[in-house]
């Protein structure tokens, strides 16, 4: 099979005598009879019986091409034209496969198929993205750093993607307190994710009934628990925005229990090089192993201050931290939340297991009607690693003097921000020495 001829030459089969390969290669065009079948190699072309225009791609091997066929209707038949290689009427004879020089530009009948097709085309279109949602300082102050971003390309080109679009996504638009323009955000709710890095910020802005409902949010699960020992701070405000309606409708409530640095190119990346991994994903071991090597090989990082050795060390120690209060904590404040919104809240409710700020709440009946309904509506809540794409800022820990001033800094600002103090006693951390991910963002 030849397959370096150029477009429009004729390729006899290997049978064939020279005299009848000659008359072959000047046929320009031939009459096809309706519900005519031409086979060609590893190829099946089947003319259709009536008498209206059709088109038909096949997909050719790795080392061809696309075998593009236009049927146009005639009074008396079809006329096909396969790139200028045309089918005789005689028998079905084999075709070999021939170059295109140049890609095809333009696909003139994508009209003409289904609507469904045409719109599983356009979403193909569509790349999965981390919208990460920033203070109102930052999008006023750096700007630059944190550009808006647009309606997708295809939102120009028909009615029908923007009908599309219209149905998947929406456009965020921020404000300051004078209703000055800061920032927009298009989120799609069926394919991105919603990062929430800090609820404060999450909480600074209005405006957020109904506006996640369909979409797959991403928070940090230590700020939207309370823990026995910071306080309810962070947690007062995630319960105010399950109360408010915030997350009516959300799908899917990623959680994060680590956040990972690792430079090294793992082909999970996205555009905004962050990536979100499910904490049962099989992977993981593979994925986790050159953080932890380039931990165990710099000389900037304190080996002492290493919490986990090795990546099955952290992963066991996550699932026992998931299944012991992590997940079932987080369960209670959304149910909580969404009670004393409808103002039903009542002590029938409550056992007399105590969790919390100082042991200082009850947990929900889980077999109190009320209640059962509730988490029957709850959405869908996954335990996940985030990977950041790039290594750790070792040139932070140059020398032991930058060491013990990091210290004096913890030390004193620990009251102000207690992430960091339950990922340390938790051992939810590679490093103590690590700060991505256990930093409150404050608004």
């Amino acid at each position: 099979m030849a397959t370096s001829n150029p477009v429009g030459m004729w390729i006899p089969p290997r049978d064939e005598t020279d005299e009848s390969a000659h008359q072959r290669s000047r046929e320009l065009t031939h009459h096809i009879p309706r519900a005519m079948t031409v086979d060609y190699t590893q190829y099946k072309l089947e003319v259709p019986t009536k008498n209206t225009a059709s088109i038909s791609v096949f997909a050719a091997p790795s080392s061809a091409f696309s075998l593009l066929v236009e049927d146009k209707p005639s009074n008396d038949g079809f006329r096909a034209n396969l790139f200028g290689v045309h089918i005789p009427t005689r028998r079905s004879v084999p075709f070999a496969v021939v170059e295109r020089r140049q890609p095809l530009d333009r696909f003139g009948l994508f009209r003409r198929l289904p609507p469904e097709l045409r719109v599983a085309i356009w979403e193909m279109t569509l790349e999965p993205r981390i919208v990460c949602i920033r203070t109102q300082a930052a999008y006023t102050n750096h700007a630059k750093s944190f550009p808006s971003t647009k309606l997708p390309l295809i939102y120009e080109i028909s009615s029908e993607c923007q009908a599309l679009l219209h149905a998947r996504g929406t456009m965020f638009r921020f404000f300051d307190s004078r209703h000055r323009h800061l920032h927009q955000e298009w989120f799609d709710r069926r394919s991105d994710i919603f990062y929430v890095p800090s609820i404060r910020v999450l909480y600074s802005w209005t405006g957020w009934e109904r506006a996640l409902a369909g979409a797959t949010v991403l928070a940090n699960v230590l700020e939207l628990i309370e823990d026995p020992y910071r306080g309810s701070e962070c947690n007062e405000m995630f319960e105010r925005l399950v109360r408010h309606g915030s997350f009516n409708g959300v799908k899917t409530f990623y959680l994060s229990l680590i956040t990972i640095e690792c430079g090294e190119d793992l082909d999970i990346y996205g555009k905004n090089s962050t990536a979100v991994v499910d904490l049962d994903d099989k992977r993981l071991p593979d994925l986790l192993r050159p953080a932890f090597e380039n931990i165990r090989n710099s000389d900037c990082f304190n080996q002492n201050r290493v919490v986990h050795k090795t990546p099955a060390r952290l992963l066991k120690h996550l699932h026992a931290e998931w299944d012991r209060d992590l997940k079932t904590a987080f369960e209670e404040h959304w149910l909580q939340g969404h009670i004393l919104g409808t103002r039903q809240m009542h002590p029938s409710m409550f056992t007399n297991k105590q969790f919390g700020f100082e042991n200082g709440r009850r947990y929900l009946d889980r077999d109190h009607r009320m209640v059962a309904d509730l988490l029957q509506q709850m959405p869908k809540i996954r335990p996940v690693i985030i990977f950041e794409k790039r290594w750790p800022a070792s040139d932070m820990f140059l020398c032991s003097r930058w060491r013990e001033f990091v210290a004096t800094v913890w030390n004193q600002g620990r009251r102000f921000d207690g992430l960091e103090v339950i990922s340390n006693r938790r051992r939810m951390v590679l490093s103590t020495e690590l700060k991505v991910g256990r930093r409150t963002h404050y608004a």
